[in-house]
Formats: structure tokens, sequence, C-alpha cells
């Protein structure tokens, strides 16, 4: 009895140990289930982790870079500047600057600026691999803008005698027209008017647009007073500084240097855009080549158009003032 009561009891141990070996391969089973989805899961999570740390230190150095890039203080290109701070921030993330794709766009107008940033990268993954997913893309978009309230534009016309009454003409109208832009445009803007021969001064709107008083050419002294002008009452910190220059391109000879030097040293560190038209249909002189050294040196912030007739006064304004793109 005792044996066979010792074989039934073997028999029931190796009836529950088959059991129980079998509730272990199911576990076994389950768990090798939910291991893949499990992984992809903590590893997924890893990856968009990663992706918008990443993100979120391109927007923040993308709207690092469009701040800066869209003051009206700055001189330097827009689109170099964005991409010089977003370099800045991701040099040490290998490979990210490699595959991110960055479009800078920006306008100027007068009294402001605009700049946008849209960026789009795809980031690899680590895990998400595993089902199909290579890479995660993102998309970022930073804009930024400056606009200067007070705006000072000082009208610069030359009244010699070499200046005919149709040539005073044609430089009064375009200025009118210049005039009447800005003053229905721009709510707050003050307009100084500088008439010159040999000498200079400043006068209000009826003189400047209807006075007959002519004499000899001397540039220099219009400049040289509207540069005193803007050092002793428009500070470029509250103050968006334009300067436009109307004149037959005659001048006393000698003076041209002198009038390019007041320019380069006393008139454009201040202002935010100088324009000159000369009206003639003679052919060019020294007071255009003096000029035309500075428009090489300071390409988008001095600018000169040549008017020879009433047609061309509108198309010259267009190009010289209208909004301008730095695409």
């Amino acid at each position: 009895r005792f044996a066979h009561e010792r074989e039934k009891g073997q028999d029931m141990r190796a009836l529950l140990s088959t059991f129980f070996k079998d509730v272990r391969g199911n576990v076994a089973m389950m768990f090798a289930m939910f291991l893949g989805p499990l992984v992809v899961s903590v590893g997924g999570a890893l990856d968009y982790s990663r992706t918008f740390t990443i993100g979120a230190e391109i927007q923040s150095a993308m709207d690092a870079g469009t701040l800066a890039a869209a003051s009206l203080s700055q001189g330097e290109d827009p689109e170099s500047v964005v991409r010089s701070y977003i370099t800045a921030a991701l040099s040490e993330h290998n490979g990210v600057l490699e595959r991110l794709n960055v479009q800078v766009s920006s306008d100027l107008a007068i009294n402001s600026r605009e700049v946008t940033a849209d960026a789009v990268i795809s980031v690899p993954t680590l895990m998400l691999g595993l089902i199909g997913y290579d890479a995660l893309t993102l998309n970022r978009t930073s804009e930024a803008n400056e606009r200067v309230r007070n705006l000072e534009i000082s009208l610069v016309l030359d009244v010699s005698g070499s200046m005919t009454q149709d040539i005073k003409n044609i430089a009064k109208r375009f200025f009118l027209l210049l005039y009447l832009f800005l003053t229905r445009s721009y709510k707050e803007i003050e307009v100084v008017f500088v008439r010159h021969h040999t000498q200079a001064k400043e006068v209000d709107e009826q003189e400047f647009f209807y006075s007959r008083e002519t004499g000899g050419t001397i540039v220099s002294s219009a400049l040289k007073l509207s540069g005193e002008i803007i050092e002793q009452r428009y500070n470029p910190a509250d103050w968006n500084i334009y300067v436009a220059q109307a004149s037959d391109g005659d001048n006393w000879e000698g003076d041209s240097p002198v009038a390019r030097e007041l320019i380069e040293q006393k008139i454009l560190p201040y202002v935010q855009y100088f324009a000159y038209v000369e009206i003639t249909r003679g052919p060019i002189q020294n007071l255009w080549m003096e000029y035309s050294k500075i428009e090489r040196a300071n390409e988008g912030d001095f600018a000169m158009e040549q008017i020879t007739d009433v047609a061309d006064i509108y198309p010259v304004f267009r190009r010289l003032f209208e909004k301008r793109s730095e695409a």
C-alpha cells in the first residue's frame, strides 16, 4: 500500500510538474509577444524625445537669428545672420546641420524690416526603424520684424544756375511724389527741406517747392548742413533717417570729392538709405562719378538713378523707394 501511495504521489508530482512547465512556457511565449512592441514603444519615445529636443534647439536658434536679422541697425545680409545663429547653436550635433534645410526671406520697407525663416529636417530614428519609420521630419518657422515709428527724411534740392527751369520742375515733381507718398503712408514723419546753390539753407515746404532763388553750385554745402541737422536733432536710435538728393550733376570744380567724403563720413553712418537722382540729358559729370564710388562701397544703403524727362519720374521713384525684397 505504501508503495502504491508512493507511486501515486510520484504520478501527481509529475502531473503538476508538467502543468507548471506548461505555464512557464505560456508566460515566456506571452513575454516574447509583448517584448517587441515594448521595445519599440520605449525606443520610439526616446526617438521622439531626441527629435523634439533638436527641434526646440533649431527653433530657439531661428528665433534669435530672425530677431537679430530684422534689426534696422544691422547692415549684414539677413540670411547670413540667421544662418550664423543656427550654425552656432547646432554645431555640436553631429550631422544635424548637414540634414537641415533652411530658407530665409526678408522684406525691407522705408521704415521696417521683416525676416522669415523656414526650416525642414529629417532626423534618423534609432528604434522606430524596426517598424519602418527610418526618420522623423520636423518643420519649424520663425518670423521677426522691426518698425521704427519716427521717420525723418531730408530732401536736398539743387537750385543753382545750371538747373534750368525744366530740370527744376522735374526735380520738384519727383520730390512732390515722394513727399505725398511719405505723408500719406506714415503718421509720424518729419521732413527737412534743404535748398542750395553755393550756400545751403533749411526752408519750409512752400519755399522749397516754389522759390526761384538761384546762384552757383557747391553741393557739399547742402550735405554739410544736412549732416549737422541729423546730428543735432535725430538720434538714429529713435529715428529712421533717410536722405533724398536731386541735382543736374554740375558742381564746383574740386567739390565733388568733398561731397563724397561728407556722405561717407557724416551722413551714411547715421541713415538707413540715401537716394540720389541726377536729372540730365548730357554726359556724366564728376559728381556722378564720385557718387558711383559710394554706391559700389555701400550697396543697399546708397542708390542712384538718372532722369532724362518727366516720363522717368515714376519708374525711378519705384526703383528707389518701393518695398525692396532681400530674399
